[in-house]
């Protein structure tokens, strides 16, 4: 018997073309993504509609502050909060998966745990925003009611 490689297995296993091979990794990823994602579908839904006035927002300071308009930027800015938080999902939802199956732990507590964080911070994002706008304390409010838990310095940030 002929000895494979490991690269040679893999292909004999998944089969096709290196495009075949990624789509059909791109789909197992969906699959085990949107198991999760119906679990929090409100809030996710919530999240996009917060990335696109973040970007609105985002857009609007730019200019108040003498840029000019740019759509790639415009685009490129969600598109990469966006990319980053389905990794972040993707992969709390992969460690999730490795969680044991106890009547103790709840369904999905990771990827629920970073779901949040990620809401939360984009709502921290959009409120500072809002604020930088409109010259509400909204954001001081926010911080004041989350505690120690998410504390920004409007410093460090940029805004």
């Amino acid at each position: 018997m002929k000895e494979a490689t490991f690269g040679q297995l893999l292909r004999e296993v998944i089969g096709g073309t290196p495009a075949e091979v990624a789509v059909k990794l791109l789909i197992a990823a969906l699959a085990l993504l949107w198991n999760n994602l119906a679990v929090i579908g409100a809030a996710v839904f919530i999240y996009f509609v917060m990335l696109v006035i973040d970007a609105i927002m985002g857009a609007c300071l730019s200019i108040r502050n003498g840029g000019k308009w740019n759509s790639g930027f415009f685009i490129r800015g969600p598109f990469k909060k966006f990319t980053l938080t389905a990794g972040m999902l993707f992969v709390a939802a992969l460690v999730d998966s490795m969680v044991p199956d106890h009547a103790w732990i709840p369904d999905t507590p990771i990827f629920i745990a970073v779901a949040s964080f990620v809401g939360i911070t984009t709502l921290l994002d959009v409120a500072r925003k809002y604020g930088a706008l409109t010259g509400s304390q909204l954001i001081k409010w926010l911080e004041a009611k989350l505690g120690n838990v998410i504390k920004v310095n409007d410093d460090e940030v940029g805004v």
